[in-house]
């Protein structure tokens, strides 16, 4: 039975982002595993903030595992959740499968409808990029960004990544702006009927959690984590007190403003970014919070 909010009654939230339960048997593993301790430890509210699988039966059976999870769920797509499968294209994806998925699992979509509990309203997007966040330390060129591909490396979504509207695929700016859009109409509409708003993003909305380091093999890839343009509005909202994002495979709380955090608590991949043992892993990596 989903709990009634009073003014002043503490909401505990927990979330996580990145699984890529494809990439490993341990990434594969940590779904029950995060099923057991959010078992131990019932939240009121649970987000996984993008990035579960490019494959829509990955991403069914994960969000299926949480089904009966007693709380308000929410979800937000990555880019990886969104890349062609078969004869979808991203925007069937991101408008049509994955709000379908969400749904039978009892997950509410957030990047399509905001949700309030009390007096907290959520929105969510998964947010795109733009290159505002891209490094000062390296000097590439608008031209060696569009190639999103640096040596032997390629951004994946240049390739599997197809997001149509009126029958032409946008561009990572045109893209950008759509979401963004539809992300400040979710804000203000939710905004005069609540005291505060939770933002959910899969993509990074400030640079503040980026290490850039001058190497070009990293920082090149950096300017695809997100867009300041969110960042810009968040900051110009004083109602929105916290910001939830995932892509960027680091944890990290950080005050962006006074009364604003931005949290972040990815899985990523485990062969190559995991804690160990596996039991720190998932300690660490799926996070609480009370608002």
């Amino acid at each position: 039975m989903r709990r009634e909010f009073l003014k002043g009654t503490v909401m505990k939230i927990a979330f996580t982002s990145d699984l890529h339960v494809n990439s490993s048997s341990e990434n594969h593993d940590i779904i029950p595993a995060i099923r057991k301790k959010l078992d131990d430890n019932p939240p009121d509210v649970f987000i996984i903030a993008g990035d579960i699988s490019s494959n829509l039966t990955d991403i069914e059976t994960t969000l299926g595992m949480f089904r009966d999870l007693p709380a308000v769920k929410f979800f937000v797509p990555g880019n990886h959740d969104i890349w062609v499968e078969d004869e979808y294209t991203s925007d069937i994806k991101y408008f049509d499968n994955l709000p379908k998925i969400c749904r039978e699992a009892g997950f509410h979509p957030l990047w399509l409808q905001p949700y309030t509990i009390g007096d907290t309203g959520f929105c969510g997007t998964m947010g795109w990029y733009d290159l505002s966040l891209r490094s000062t330390l390296v000097n590439f060129t608008d031209a060696d960004y569009a190639k999103k591909r640096f040596f032997l490396f390629t951004w994946m979504d240049k390739v599997r990544m197809r997001f149509y509207r009126d029958s032409r695929v946008l561009d990572d700016a045109e893209l950008t702006e759509l979401l963004l859009e539809r992300f400040i109409a979710d804000c203000e509409d939710v905004s005069p009927k609540t005291n505060r708003i939770i933002s959910v993003f899969h993509h990074l909305p400030f640079r503040n959690p980026i290490v850039y380091n001058g190497k070009p093999q990293w920082d090149y890839f950096a300017a695809f984590f997100g867009s300041a343009r969110f960042g810009e509005y968040i900051l110009s909202n004083p109602k929105i007190s916290r910001v939830i994002c995932g892509h960027y495979h680091r944890r990290k709380s950080l005050d962006i403003a006074p009364g604003l955090v931005l949290h972040l608590s990815p899985f990523g991949y485990y062969e190559r970014e995991g804690d160990r043992p596996f039991s720190r892993w998932i300690s660490k990596r799926l996070s609480y919070i009370n608002i």
